[in-house]
C-alpha cells in the first residue's frame, strides 16, 4: 500500500514537504508506533522520529482512517504521523522525504547567458566595454551563479554546482582583473597571460561538455559546445591580438549567450505549462536490460 501525505506550514500554505509512506503492515493496537513530528525551524522542514507505545498516549486523539490519511495523533494543534516502527525495522515500511525546492538551474542559466550575450556585443565591436558589463559581470553573471550552484549542491546536482559555481566565479574574477589594475593592486594582465587563462577555462569547459553527452538534454550540450568554442577563440584573439579573430569570438558568444537564455526559458515555461513550450531535446532514459 502506498499513500502520500503532505504537510503544510501553518504560516505559509505555499510551503509544504511530502512524505511518501509504503505501508505493507497495518498498525494494530497495542504495537509500538513510530512518531514523526514535523516542524519549522529557520525555513526548514525536518522530522523527529521516536517510539511511543499507544496505551501511553490515550489523552492524545489517535486517528487511524487509512483512507484518507495515515494513523496521527493530534495534539495542541500538531499534527504527528505514525508509523508502525517494526514495519520500519523490517523494511515494510518506508518513508520518502521528497525533495520540493525550486530547480535553480534557469537562474544559473540566465546569469551566464545574459553576461556572456552582453559581454561579447563589445567583442563584436557593438560597443566599448563600460561598467554596464562589469556590474552584470559582478552580479547577475557572477553572484546569481554562486547561489545557483548552492542551491544545486542543497539538491545534491553535483554538475549543477561544479558549472554553476566556477562559471559564477569565473565571471567574478573576469571583472576583478579588469577592475583590481585600475584601483592600483597589481599590474595589468597582458594579452598573453589573458590568453592562457582563457585556454584554460576553455579546458575545463571542455571536461564539463563531455559530461552533458551522456544524460543532459540537447539543449544543454549546445551550450557548453559553444562555450568551449568561445574560450578557445578568445584565447586565440589574445594570443595573436587578431581583430577578426575577436569579431569571430564575439559572435559566436553572442550564439553562446542566446543559447543558454533559451534553454533557460525553456525550463521556466516547461515547468510553468507542464509541457512543452520551449523543446529542449530531453532524452528519456533507455530501458533497463532484464
Amino acid at each position: 500500500m502506498k499513500r502520500e501525505v503532505v504537510h503544510h506550514d501553518n504560516h505559509d500554505s505555499n510551503n509544504h514537504t511530502e512524505i511518501e509512506l509504503q505501508d505493507q503492515k497495518s498498525a494494530g493496537k497495542g504495537h509500538v508506533y513510530q512518531k514523526a513530528k514535523s516542524f519549522n525551524q529557520k525555513g526548514d522542514i525536518q522530522y523527529q522520529f521516536h517510539e511511543f507505545d499507544d496505551h501511553h498516549d490515550e489523552h492524545h486523539h489517535l486517528g487511524r482512517d487509512s483512507s484518507t490519511s495515515p494513523p496521527h495523533i493530534v495534539s495542541g494543534g500538531q499534527i504527528f504521523y505514525v508509523i508502525d516502527a517494526e514495519s520500519l525495522r523490517k523494511g515494510n515500511a518506508v518513508i520518502e522525504i521528497k525533495d520540493k525546492t525550486a530547480n535553480p538551474a534557469a537562474l544559473g542559466l540566465l546569469g551566464f547567458g545574459l553576461t556572456t550575450f552582453l559581454l561579447n556585443l563589445h567583442n563584436a565591436g557593438v560597443y566599448p566595454l563600460n561598467s554596464m558589463v562589469l556590474a552584470m559581470g559582478i552580479f547577475y553573471g557572477g553572484i546569481a551563479q554562486v547561489l545557483a550552484g548552492i542551491f544545486d549542491w542543497k539538491r545534491g546536482n553535483m554538475f549543477g554546482m561544479i558549472a554553476f559555481l566556477s562559471y559564477g566565479l569565473f565571471w567574478i574574477s573576469l571583472c576583478a582583473l579588469l577592475i583590481l589594475p585600475k584601483m592600483g593592486y597589481g599590474t595589468a594582465s597582458s594579452p598573453e597571460s589573458m590568453g592562457w587563462y582563457l585556454f584554460i577555462w576553455g579546458c575545463f569547459s571542455t571536461c564539463m561538455f563531455v559530461g552533458t553527452l551522456k544524460k543532459a538534454p540537447y539543449a544543454l550540450v549546445f551550450v557548453f559546445f559553444t562555450v568551449v568554442i568561445l574560450f578557445f577563440l578568445l584565447a586565440a584573439h589574445n594570443w595573436t591580438e587578431s581583430v577578426q579573430l575577436g569579431k569571430a569570438a564575439g559572435i559566436e558568444g553572442i550564439i553562446c549567450g542566446l543559447s543558454a537564455i533559451y534553454t533557460a526559458f525553456g525550463e521556466i515555461l516547461n515547468e510553468t505549462y507542464g509541457r512543452t513550450i520551449l523543446p529542449l531535446g530531453v532524452r528519456t532514459p533507455a530501458p533497463l536490460k532484464k
